[in-house]
């Protein structure tokens, strides 16, 4: 059984310091990145491009509580980064939303929403982070921040009837004439747009800072479970999720639409003109026939 919310500790100040960057008498603290290193396989389409499609993909994690008042000064900058980040995820947990959570509470008997939890208004961290990449970024507080923003909201295993649609669509497309697959954009911005909806009525706030900040949005559900905690029926505490139960639901889309629409070629889709907020409308220059990718594709390390 994996540990419960309860187990995990959150440490803010980054593990790592950096020698070379000094600050008055004291080192310079930056938190530490994921690094992974992308190329084409031996079987990759665009193996014979695999110069200039590699990408070194450098990943931040930030806690909602790096954005409290305080927690980033000159001597450990743990959320500066987010000005030089090409995109931009936000994870919007709907359980703690207090709306969301009371309208769950009314179509599942699901532990996540029935126990007691202190809810939360997350527009509030979402407001602090736009304010912080506008200040680091130099951005005026009218200008739109020209790349795109992915709201990801957590635990679809709990909120589906919201949406009423419990099964995510795959992701993935045949092209024609191919042995190999594109991600499928109509599918993905099909389902933003339903997710952006469902929000629009619950947190239109949430949607109305998003869309303000970027033209370039996206709603993407995903859960990373794909299950429920169990409850001891002894004590009616919560347990934790069986291993053998896990089956996450697109956990994977979000980084696979980053690296498809602005990866440089590693992971080709099939293209739809989008709107503003996220609606899918065919797109007359698709190259959904002519795109292809394998399915993975990418060796990482």
């Amino acid at each position: 059984m994996s540990s419960g919310p309860s187990d995990v500790r959150i440490e803010l100040r980054p593990r790592v310091t950096c020698p070379h960057c000094w600050t008055g008498f004291a080192p310079d603290e930056y938190p530490r990145p994921f690094l992974f290193s992308i190329r084409p396989s031996a079987n990759h389409p665009n193996y014979a491009r695999s110069a200039r499609v590699s990408r070194l993909l450098c990943l931040y994690d930030n806690a909602g509580e790096s954005f409290e008042p305080g927690k980033d000064d000159v001597s450990a900058p743990v959320t500066r980064h987010l000005a030089q980040a090409q995109v931009l995820m936000f994870c919007f947990d709907p359980t703690q939303d207090p709306r969301l959570r009371k309208e769950c509470q009314a179509r599942t008997n699901d532990p996540q929403v029935v126990t007691a939890l202190e809810t939360r208004r997350q527009e509030a961290v979402f407001h602090e982070m736009v304010d912080r990449v506008r200040r680091h970024a130099g951005l005026h507080q009218n200008q739109k921040y020209s790349r795109p923003l992915i709201i990801i909201l957590t635990k679809f295993d709990v909120w589906w009837p919201l949406i009423g649609q419990k099964e995510l669509p795959s992701p993935w497309t045949e092209v024609t004439k191919s042995s190999y697959s594109a991600l499928d954009m109509p599918v993905i911005e099909s389902v933003s747009q339903k997710v952006r909806s469902m929000l629009w009525d619950f947190s239109p706030e949430m949607v109305s800072a998003a869309e303000g900040f970027s033209d370039h949005v996206y709603f993407i559900p995903v859960s990373a479970t794909g299950c429920s905690p169990e409850i001891d029926p002894a004590t009616g505490k919560l347990l934790g999720v069986r291993p053998r139960d896990i089956d996450p639901i697109w956990a994977e889309v979000p980084l696979l639409l980053t690296l498809a629409k602005w990866g440089g070629g590693m992971i080709p889709f099939r293209s739809v003109r989008s709107s503003r907020n996220g609606a899918a409308n065919p797109d007359k220059n698709s190259t959904s026939n002519q795109t292809t990718t394998s399915r993975p594709s990418a060796s990482t390390g």
